[in-house]
């Protein structure tokens, strides 16, 4: 009897909230206002923690950016930017010998799953030259895939950049040929522009899992990746034809030295 009372005579707050509101169109304003809700919602609880996740690549895609990736210090003891934790030092001298041996490496795979089978083969070149410093000292040099073929009495110098335990060729200047030479495969600039590679697949692996929950964020990641790839090509391009030239100037005077004959240049012969 209670239930069939209340039905018949609902209290008041019952009646207010079952009656019907007429239909209002909302304002461009309300429309908008909202719209922003919901993109702030996405971006605080999707693309941030995404960005986080993809730190190693978005940090370095946005050091890509800038003019100059792989720009050095005035005293030419680092890179600068992202790339300052990689110390760099050089070594000029005279050649006095060198030697180049060329290595080929093939290799045969096949893929139990699928049935297909691919072939490889892999060429190295190793220069080992021996210089002259500038104090009378001589050195040994060891360098894979610059192919430099430097020739006796030429003076070179060897860049060199480390991070930790991570030590890389960046540059060899040829001060008489003025030649320049960067790694043939970019495995040494690679070292330095890209993340280890284990990480580099596992973040592959992770976004290809949520890109499987959440379908915005497989483009997503491959914009990201192309960006990333195309930062990457032009940072080498632009360190081989800008960047370097300040190691070219702060390993001036060192070539200048050796480059001058024992007992200075005659002198110069006035004609009356």
């Amino acid at each position: 009897m209670a239930a069939a009372e209340f039905i018949e005579n609902p209290s008041r707050p019952v009646r207010q909230a079952l009656r019907i509101r007429p239909y209002r169109r909302r304002t461009n304003g309300e429309v908008i206002v909202d719209k922003l809700n919901d993109l702030g919602t996405i971006v605080i609880f999707l693309v941030l923690p995404w960005c986080l996740l993809n730190y190693p690549l978005v940090s370095r895609t946005v050091a890509y950016l800038h003019p100059h990736p792989l720009r050095v210090n005035a005293d030419g003891t680092r890179f600068c930017g992202k790339f300052r934790r990689w110390h760099l030092w050089s070594v000029t001298g005279k050649v006095l010998g060198s030697q180049t041996v060329t290595s080929h490496a093939a290799g045969y795979t096949h893929d139990a799953y699928t049935g297909q089978s691919s072939t490889w083969v892999s060429t190295n070149i190793r220069d080992n030259v021996r210089v002259q410093l500038s104090d009378g000292s001589q050195r040994d040099l060891h360098l894979v895939n610059f192919n430099i073929s430097a020739q006796p009495e030429d003076v070179i110098s060897v860049w060199y950049a480390k991070r930790g335990s991570k030590w890389v060729t960046a540059a060899v200047l040829n001060h008489t040929t003025r030649q320049q030479s960067i790694s043939l495969k970019h495995t040494d600039l690679g070292t330095i522009l890209l993340p280890a590679s284990g990480l580099l697949v596992g973040l592959i692996v992770v976004n290809s899992m949520l890109s499987v929950f959440v379908c915005a964020l497989s483009p997503l990641f491959l914009l990201l990746m192309a960006l990333f790839l195309v930062g990457s090509k032009r940072a080498r391009n632009t360190f081989a034809k800008r960047d370097i030239a300040a190691l070219w100037e702060l390993s001036a005077d060192d070539a200048q030295r050796l480059m001058r004959p024992p007992g200075g240049y005659p002198p110069a012969r006035i004609r009356r």
